[in-house]
């Protein structure tokens, strides 16, 4: 979302943009594919832990829900 990250990111990205513009072009190849994997492992744990949070929010939401349609099932029958 936008505004998520904070300073770290903010640093992150105006270091990548550093990195981008550069004229010299030349860069060690297996150095670059390790800082892109830590980018990637690091993206992939983030979103992870993102997804989780929304599991948790829903199930939290759906809770009350159905702790009240809950009640109503277990409610004993009526002895005429």
């Amino acid at each position: 979302m936008l505004g998520e990250g904070g300073a770290p990111l903010s640093e992150l990205q105006a270091a990548i943009c550093r990195f981008l513009e550069r004229d010299d072009r030349a860069v060690d190849l297996k150095d670059y594919r390790v800082v892109i994997d830590c980018l990637e492992g690091d993206f992939s744990a983030v979103a992870q832990c993102a997804k989780k949070a929304r599991q948790h929010h829903r199930r939290f939401l759906d809770r009350p829900h159905m702790w009240h349609v809950d009640q109503f099932s277990r409610r004993p029958a009526l002895r005429r």
